[in-house]
């Protein structure tokens, strides 16, 4: 197994990078919908035993029970990102991998990759079944990482913080997750300008802000609704919109205020008031420019020109049509790398110090614990995709573990900037 294989996937799906192993986490605990899994071939399989998870060399998984097409097989399991990394591994020259049953993979990918020859490619696979498990999971990759290392960290205290809190002082610690924020901002203003090379800016902030209005788990249905209704043509109701893709949304356990009827209702209400939403934000940047916007925190507070770019998002342009927290997750994921990659002004100074969007319980606790001289000062987002990122980071490290018994120093894991 490589940890340290990351991907970064682009397109309709967003743009995440995260290692191979969150890919393994899913298989092992099975956290993706299971109803009418096919094989690439068309075969319908079932996962009776995902495997015992393999720390040493040789496939990922071991020992795995499948049913495909009807007939129940044991063997091993390999998980990959994409096919052709079965080739780029050297596998397909390891006698170890002989007993692989099943090829679990995100995207099926490109096939005709100029360095590989495509027929050579396709028949050395053509015996084994392939899964791709894209279509199948509850909610995007990098909302998966971050849910599942809070989670584990919280439950089993494998995030140790203790490097950090006693090498550095809360002035550098500041400054490090500032760091690791930027790093965020531009991969997101990077997947930014890859939705404007092929698409207006109409429509990318179109297709942008339903894909947030489905985090995390209806962000897929949500971002393919917007490429096959685009903003001329947004002339169906919420609810026909919602019986359309009626087979596709993720229920089980969304809150209310997460429907994706509901979402789309908010929308559609959007829509009638402001048809024309994306270009008033170029209308309205342009003022704010005229008038000075100040893109950083002052005396503990946020400017005043920060705060009128609020208000001017959040009610001349977008009409109040969701809430607070959710209109902040907008901006941060979607409109302020927008803004940047389509090079309408600079905003990677005011991302870093926005309001708090939508985020886990957890992450305040750690928070709380790094940044406890901040307690009362503005909440910075900042802080909170710095912490995203080590987390994601960390958690790749440890995400080979299944269990609290396969490394006595687990839990002694730490973190480095």
């Amino acid at each position: 197994m490589n940890d340290l294989n990351v991907f970064e996937l682009q397109g309709l799906y967003g743009s995440y990078s995260v290692p191979e192993s969150v890919l393994q986490h899913i298989w092992y605990y099975g956290d993706f919908n299971h109803k009418e899994l096919r094989t690439q071939s068309g075969k319908p399989i079932s996962i009776l035993n995902p495997g015992r998870w393999n720390h040493n060399e040789g496939p990922d998984f071991l020992e795995a029970v499948l049913k495909i097409d009807g007939k129940t097989i044991v063997g091993a399991v390999e998980v990959h990102f994409e096919p052709i990394n079965w080739f780029y591994h050297h596998h397909h020259k390891n006698p170890f991998f002989d007993s692989v049953i099943l090829h679990v993979v995100l995207t099926m990918g490109n096939q005709e990759r100029g360095d590989l020859d495509r027929s050579y490619f396709l028949n050395s696979l053509r015996d084994l079944e392939t899964l791709a498990l894209l279509p199948h999971l509850n909610m995007d990759l990098e909302s998966y990482a971050i849910e599942r290392a809070l989670l584990t960290f919280e439950k089993k205290n494998l995030f140790d913080f203790k490097y950090i809190t006693e090498h550095l002082s809360e002035a550098e610690r500041i400054e490090f997750f500032y760091a690791e924020a930027k790093k965020r901002f531009h991969r997101k203003v990077k997947f930014a300008k890859k939705r404007l090379e092929y698409s207006s800016w109409e429509e990318a902030c179109h297709v942008m802000l339903l894909e947030v209005l489905g985090y995390s788990r209806n962000r897929l249905t949500m971002a393919n609704i917007g490429l096959q209704h685009p903003l001329p043509h947004w002339n169906l109701s919420a609810e026909q919109l919602y019986q359309k893709y009626k087979s596709d949304w993720k229920l089980p356990g969304i809150p209310p205020a997460n429907q994706p009827l509901l979402r789309l209702g908010q929308y559609t209400s959007l829509m009638e008031k402001e048809p024309n939403w994306p270009n008033r934000i170029i209308e309205n940047i342009a003022l704010l420019k005229e008038h000075g916007l100040t893109q950083t925190i002052c005396n503990h507070k946020r400017s005043p020109m920060m705060q009128k770019m609020k208000t001017v998002f959040q009610s001349d342009i977008l009409h109040n049509f969701v809430g607070e927290t959710r209109f902040h997750t907008i901006m941060i994921d979607a409109l302020l790398p927008l803004i940047e990659a389509e090079k309408l002004m600079d905003t990677e100074a005011i991302w870093l110090d926005w309001w708090l969007g939508d985020k886990p319980n957890a992450s305040t606790i750690y928070l709380n614990q790094l940044l406890s001289k901040q307690r009362g000062r503005p909440n910075r987002n900042a802080w909170v995709q710095g912490l995203y990122n080590l987390l994601i980071k960390q958690f790749s490290r440890i995400t080979k573990i299944p269990n609290e018994h396969s490394q006595r120093d687990a839990s002694m894991v730490h973190f480095r900037p």
